[in-house]
C-alpha cells in the first residue's frame, strides 16, 4: 500500500511463497473487530479538503469571514473512477454533494468543489469520496481498518467570524 510512506522503502525482496507479514493482516477492512477482514489490496476512495481561511498556528483551527465560500479539494481511488464526493460542515450531521470534475487520467486525482454559505460559529468540515465500484470512504472507524486510520476523512475545524 505505502502510498503515503514510499520514502521508507529501501529494498525489495522477491520470495517464492505468499508473504504474510504485519501489513497483510493488520491492514484489513472489517465489519466487526473480531473478524479477520478483507486485506487492503487497492487504494480505497479518499477525499481531501483544502482547508479554507487563515490558520491559527497553535490550534490548527481555521478562521474565515461569514458569507459565501467555495470549498474545494481532491479525491482519488485505486479501485476505479471517483463518482461522488460529499462534504459536511457540521461534523458529519449532514452531507452535501460536491461537483466532481473528470480526472485527467485513469489514476489521476479528481478536483471537487462545493459552495458553502458560512454562518458565524464553530464548524467541523470533512469530505468523503465514493467510486464506481461502490466503495465509499468511511465516516468513522474505531476498529474496521485494524491499525490503518489514514483513510478516515480529515477533520478541519473552522471558526466563522461575523462579517
Amino acid at each position: 500500500y505505502g502510498m503515503a510512506s514510499v520514502k521508507w522503502l529501501h529494498s525489495v525482496e522477491v520470495v517464492g511463497e505468499e508473504f504474510n507479514g504485519y501489513q497483510q493482516t493488520a491492514y484489513a477492512v472489517r465489519q466487526r473487530s473480531e473478524e479477520a477482514g478483507r486485506p487492503l489490496t487497492w487504494i480505497e476512495p479518499r477525499a481531501l479538503l483544502v482547508p479554507p481561511g487563515s490558520p491559527d498556528f497553535m490550534s490548527r483551527r481555521r478562521f474565515l469571514q461569514a458569507g459565501p465560500q467555495r470549498l474545494e479539494g481532491r479525491a482519488w481511488s485505486g479501485r476505479g473512477r471517483v463518482t461522488g464526493v460529499e462534504v459536511t460542515t457540521d461534523d458529519g450531521q449532514t452531507w452535501t454533494p460536491a461537483e466532481v470534475e473528470p480526472a485527467t487520467g485513469r489514476w489521476a486525482w479528481h478536483r471537487w468543489t462545493v459552495e458553502w454559505s458560512a454562518q458565524p460559529g464553530h464548524h467541523v468540515l470533512s469530505a468523503r469520496a465514493t467510486d464506481d465500484s461502490g466503495a465509499q470512504q468511511p465516516d468513522e472507524a474505531p476498529w474496521n481498518r485494524g491499525g490503518f486510520r489514514n483513510n478516515l476523512p480529515q477533520r478541519v475545524e473552522v471558526l466563522v467570524l461575523e462579517g
